[in-house]
């Protein structure tokens, strides 16, 4: 059975490999937007350097005209979403009456890739203040565990001294 010390660290680690696995993802999507390996040599913690926007787009175009060059025609669809449903249900052969009417969804605004980059930087400081506290309650056990085995050890000590001077 594992003590409660050892349930913390557990813990302490998991949210940490997490967090460090983040990071790492950070960064290596980074060096691929920029083109380079520098993003993959910054130490966890410290800034990384920006992203260059011409190198990105170059980037997204690079991998675009690769992916043509990879998938047959009759398995890729360039698509806008601004053609709506038509071309994509074609495309997927779905019927005609069953093929969506309504407005396109745009869940990929940039408003909502900040909220999503926010919210990423939320979890992952949110992992560290765990990670902080659980080191924290950690800590606390441990010096109550000395403190007890201290007192008790003072105890024990004060006993046996005691019993030697009243045997004289």
């Amino acid at each position: 059975m594992q003590s409660s010390f050892e349930k913390i660290t557990n813990r302490a680690g998991f949210i940490y490999k997490h967090v460090h696995q983040l990071a790492i993802y950070c960064r290596w999507i980074r060096s691929l937007v920029n083109g380079n390996t520098d993003p993959l040599q910054v130490p966890i913690g410290k800034s990384l350097p920006s992203v260059e926007k011409k190198t990105a787009i170059k980037t997204f175009e690079d991998h675009n005209r690769r992916v043509r060059e990879t998938i047959p025609n009759k398995s890729l669809l360039e698509y806008s979403i601004d053609s709506g449903w038509q071309p994509l249900c074609i495309f997927l052969e779905i019927p005609h009456e069953k093929c969506p009417s309504g407005a396109f969804p745009r869940a990929n605004s940039s408003t909502m890739l900040n909220v999503q980059q926010e919210s990423s930087f939320l979890f992952a400081s949110f992992g560290i203040i765990v990670i902080i506290y659980l080191l924290r309650t950690a800590l606390l056990q441990s010096i109550n565990l000395f403190k007890m085995f201290h007192n008790f050890f003072n105890i024990s000590t004060q006993k046996s001294s005691h019993k030697s001077h009243t045997k004289k």
